[in-house]
């Protein structure tokens, strides 16, 4: 799975031309992968179409191009650098080492308090007779528990843009194993 071309390559040039007056005052989407938290950004900077990449909010590239060639060049490079499975060496995200590594030991942590805070969410909301008649609800190990977590993840994530600390060991395409933020649908 790679991520979304708004504007082709070959034309971010014509794009800058026709939106020049926009750019100098705002910046234009032309690319993404949300999966990532990935954008890619045109924008006018000194008369040039400048190029910005955020990642989670971060801008981890920038660029500038003074022709339609060099435009291009730079629109491949970064398409080719942060909406591809090169992101990862882009933005350095290495490979598990073991289960023993610290990091490792930092996410099961993290997802044992994700854990215990929807446990108690679900009894504070739950009525009292609802865990009576339902009591593996709040039973960690039961699927729908866990359903319920990645559903309400997923919604505080993806439907009211809430940046969400859940990160977890996923397979990458290229077969490593990856420490990667939420969302993950990437490696699955």
């Amino acid at each position: 799975m790679n991520g979304t071309i708004h504007v082709p390559a070959n034309r971010v040039w014509a794009y800058y031309k026709r939106y020049e007056g926009e750019l100098r005052e705002s910046l234009h989407v032309i690319a993404e992968w949300g999966d990532c938290g990935i954008m890619v950004y045109l924008t006018s900077f000194n008369g040039e179409p400048t190029f910005q990449v955020f990642a989670d909010d971060n801008v981890e590239y920038e660029d500038s191009a003074r022709s339609r060639e060099e435009c291009e060049e730079v629109a491949d490079f970064i398409y080719d650098t942060y909406l591809t499975q090169n992101v990862f060496n882009a933005l350095e995200r290495g490979p598990v080492v073991a289960e023993d590594d610290p990091d490792y030991d930092a996410l099961e942590a993290r997802e044992s308090e994700i854990d215990e805070a929807v446990t108690e969410f679900l009894e504070v909301i739950l009525d009292h007779g609802e865990l009576m008649t339902n009591p593996h609800a709040t039973d960690q190990t039961d699927p729908l528990f866990q359903e319920i977590k990645d559903h309400f993840i997923e919604f505080l994530a993806c439907d009211i843009w809430y940046q969400v600390y859940r990160p977890t060991v996923c397979k990458g395409t290229d077969g490593q194993e990856y420490i990667v933020a939420y969302p993950y649908e990437l490696y699955d």
